[in-house]
């Protein structure tokens, strides 16, 4: 059976939570690490490889590894925010594809604008041209609402669950207790500091973020335990997807992955 998209997604978030906290334990042994184990270690991966060569990718290992030690981690930790969100995001697009794949009425339910151009769209496939839709769905506002007020990601969520959906009373109850969860104001700073890292250098903005956690002009600086509480406040939102999988809304599809 082709896995689900929205559990492909789910499972891409669970392995950029996981592989960051195996990296900073996994550079922190690196760094100190007598060369001969880091070289027995990348042999083991390469399979045949001459010495001279295991050794200087032994070096180059270690070396890289002390230089985040020396920087506290702050490249995996921009790393888990930025691929995070993107998992969240792909989330969304997945369930809004899956879900338009097998009751295409929710297209009529769309109150958002939309621009695309038919020649773009024309030679993809079905899934891929809702794909198409997705993307330009996630990036607009709903119509008749003011242009100075776009829609923040939370509500991105929140629409698509609400309003898109063809939920039963009980399923949208069970899936917006997920939803509702999360700390909404908390969400939004994740993606704007996201796009900060990702667009800006990691300068904050023209506007604070969140709760004025970053002024601007500022650098951001992520901190361990702010990255923990990003994570677990979308961790919340992206549960709200895969439980519907539990729940049956896309048919059978099996047990939602476990956290």
């Amino acid at each position: 059976m082709k896995k689900s998209g929205i559990v492909f997604a789910w499972e891409a978030y669970q392995f950029v939570s996981w592989s960051y906290r195996v990296s900073i334990v996994g550079a922190q042994l690196t760094a100190t690490a007598d060369l001969d184990h880091i070289q027995a270690l990348v042999r083991m991966s390469k399979g045949f490889a001459q010495p001279q060569a295991l050794h200087e990718d032994a070096a180059e290992i270690q070396s890289a590894a002390q230089e985040e030690v020396a920087r506290a981690f702050s490249t995996y930790r921009t790393f888990v925010v930025t691929s995070a969100c993107a998992a969240i995001e792909t989330l969304w697009k997945a369930t809004f594809v899956e879900r338009a794949l097998s009751d295409p009425s929710i297209l009529a339910r769309i109150d958002v604008q939309l621009s695309l151009n038919a020649s773009d769209v024309i030679a993809l496939s079905d899934e891929e041209k809702l794909f198409a839709v997705a993307d330009e769905l996630y990036k607009k506002s709903p119509n008749g609402r003011p242009r100075h007020k776009p829609w923040t990601h939370f509500e991105r969520h929140r629409y698509l669950i609400s309003d898109l959906l063809p939920l039963s009373p009980s399923e949208r109850a069970e899936v917006q207790e997920w939803l509702e969860s999360a700390d909404e104001e908390l969400f939004n700073e994740i993606f704007a500091v996201r796009n900060c890292l990702v667009h800006n250098g990691g300068i904050a903005d023209r506007r604070p973020i969140g709760r004025g956690r970053f002024r601007p002009g500022e650098q951001i600086v992520l901190s361990p335990a702010l990255v923990d509480e990003y994570l677990a406040n979308l961790e919340y939102v992206g549960t709200a997807y895969v439980d519907m999988i539990g729940l049956g809304v896309f048919g059978d599809e099996g047990d939602p992955p476990v956290s």
